[in-house]
């Protein structure tokens, strides 16, 4: 009868010793970079792992190495997919990869909108999701697009909108038994999801506020401006980003001070200066037109 590997039978101190060679190697690859063969067939392999340390210790040297040389790691894109996708990868490993990709697109080694495709098609996460820990990482990528928000402009209003819909994770959210869910389990709850909250304002603060504000839509859409929409890959959107929104998001914000509320202020008083600026020259465009038509009428007339 054939001996049950340890790896199927999840023992741990050896998924720990194993996670930990996967650590160790990393750091050597980052002095040493004729080891990244290595640790690219090391991840790969312990990415199809069943135990959970193992895939998390693969995740980890993935981000390392990603925040390390973020061209380089580019190649352990199998590994990343794996995490993303596989249904039984633990949230820690979904996140480390969400990490690793920030990093790279910080490094201008991942094209964001190609690679948060990837995220929202091939890993299921076109939303914000369920799990605190992948939620806080999945919402700090949304601020990635800033940098080419220009040459994408419907995707870009598209991650903002996602980003001002996690301003409130955790805080409109049931929790087990909803109907008996009392103040400890909701404070809980808020505590626990106050990382993609902050997540959420930087993000928002990342992009030019005149993306977060205006967003874009249909030229023929009607004046009602909290009915405009917009059809942007299949979704619906609505215009609904205004510093008055993320103003009353805060309000109901229960952590008094921190990076949550440094990051909401931070974003409140760019998109407040945004649409004072923006209802200045609406004021103005008038008084500039008849000036011009003026000037060109006396221009004919001479």
């Amino acid at each position: 009868m054939e001996r049950p590997s340890d790896e199927k039978t999840g023992a741990g101190a050896d998924a720990r010793a194993r996670a930990l060679s996967l650590a160790l190697l990393a750091r050597l690859w980052s002095h040493h970079r004729g080891a990244f063969p290595r640790l690219k067939a090391a991840c790969e392999r312990a990415s199809a792992s069943r135990v959970a340390d193992v895939v998390v210790g693969a995740a980890s040297a993935c981000a390392f190495a990603a925040a390390a040389d973020p061209s380089a790691a580019t190649e352990l894109v199998v590994a990343l997919k794996t995490f993303l996708t596989s249904p039984t990868a633990p949230p820690a490993a979904k996140a480390l990869s969400l990490e690793a990709i920030a990093s790279m697109c910080d490094g201008d080694a991942l094209e964001f909108y190609a690679a948060f495709k990837v995220v929202a098609t091939r890993g299921a996460m076109p939303s914000l999701p369920s799990d605190p820990i992948v939620a806080s990482r999945w919402t700090a990528l949304l601020g990635r697009g800033a940098t080419d928000a220009a040459a994408f402009p419907a995707a870009a209003a598209s991650c903002a909108d996602a980003a001002f819909g996690a301003l409130t994770a955790g805080l409109d959210q049931p929790g087990p038994g909803d109907d008996d869910d009392d103040g400890e389990n909701k404070e809980k709850r808020a505590r626990a999801w106050v990382a993609t909250r902050t997540a959420a304002y930087a993000a928002l603060g990342a992009y030019d506020p005149v993306v977060v504000v205006e967003g874009v839509f249909d030229d023929d859409d009607d004046d009602d401006e909290k009915e405009k929409e917009k059809e942007t890959d299949g979704r619906r959107r609505r215009r609904r980003v205004s510093s008055a929104a993320i103003a009353e998001a805060m309000l109901d914000e229960p952590t008094p001070f921190g990076d949550v509320v440094d990051a909401g202020i931070a974003t409140v008083v760019a998109l407040a200066r945004c649409e004072s600026e923006t209802l200045a020259r609406a004021a103005l465009a008038p008084a500039a037109a008849r000036g011009g038509g003026g000037g060109g009428g006396g221009a004919s007339a001479a």
